[in-house]
Parts: C-alpha cells; structure tokens; sequence
C-alpha cells in the first residue's frame, strides 16, 4: 500500500466515492420507476408502466349519466389490459 493509499484523505475519497456510486443507482431505480408519467403499477408484471390508453362514457346511461366513465389500461411492458370504472364527480 503506498502512501497515497494510506492517508485519511484518501480512505475519505474511497468511502464517498463508493457512497456516490450507490446512490447513482439507487437514484436510477427511482428514475427508471417514476420517470414514466404512470403511478400505477401493473397488476401482471409489476412495472411501473400501466397507462391510460383509452377512457370512454358508462356504456349504462344511468352510470353515465351520474359521471362514471370507462379506463382502459395497458402496461407497456408485458402488454396486459384491463378496464376500470373511475367516478368523474369530485
């Protein structure tokens, strides 16, 4: 081990080089989850990539006539689909 190696300022670079470097990665999980737009998880695969492709009326008048509509999803990732019923009312 050479001098260099043994000084503290070094031992310190080491440690916060090391430090950087995870928190690098922890930052690019967190990109990689929530850099989508899509808070919702896919209920198949997991991935943060369930988007709204389609949102329609209550196909019942009386749904649709009191604010419910029809969201279609899609994961990006795996491709599944699913439908779900959302209120329009606050």
């Amino acid at each position: 081990m050479s001098i260099i190696e043994k000084s503290k300022f070094y031992q310190n670079f080491k440690k916060t080089k090391s430090k950087v470097i995870e928190l690098e990665k922890r930052i690019n999980e967190f990109e990689n989850k929530f850099n989508t737009s899509s808070d919702s998880k896919c209920p198949a695969c997991g991935a943060y990539q369930f988007f709204v492709i389609e949102t329609n009326p209550h196909p019942s008048r009386g749904a649709a006539a009191i604010g419910l509509v029809l969201r279609k999803y899609q994961c990006k990732k795996c491709k599944f689909e699913e439908t779900k019923t959302f209120s329009t009312n606050r």
